[in-house]
């Protein structure tokens, strides 16, 4: 992951406290107050910006950690299966070994004479 800068925020004048309506600063006036709405505006779009950004970092800290636990817990689970499947084997190939160790063939019938063919 990228670490970005951390993005510069917009300082918000004091508002102004002159009055739009006098009749000798009224533009003069007027246009402190777009300033001052103007910056105060663009704070509020960088802090809803910076505040994404935030979201966004703290959902990806979350989801890596979540796969990172899936993942784990993967390995784990595998390698159970793994040595238990191992041990059924053993114990049946031990079981096998065992009965066939007294276990013998033998011939109950009497070979029979083969006539001559003439």
């Amino acid at each position: 992951m990228q670490s970005q800068a951390p993005v510069q925020l917009t300082n918000v004048p004091p508002p102004p406290t002159c009055s739009p309506g006098n009749l000798f600063t009224g533009a003069d006036c007027q246009d402190r107050i777009n300033l001052y709405n103007q910056a105060k505006q663009q704070r509020h779009q960088q802090d809803i910006i910076k505040n994404l950004q935030e979201q966004m970092q703290a959902d990806a800290t979350v989801a890596l950690r979540a796969k990172s636990a899936a993942h784990t817990q993967g390995l784990q689970q595998g390698a159970g299966i793994g040595v238990g499947a191992s041990l059924i084997l053993f114990g049946v190939i031990y079981a096998v070994r065992r009965l066939t160790r007294s276990f013998t063939i033998t011939n109950t019938k009497k070979p029979q004479a083969r006539a001559a063919s003439a």
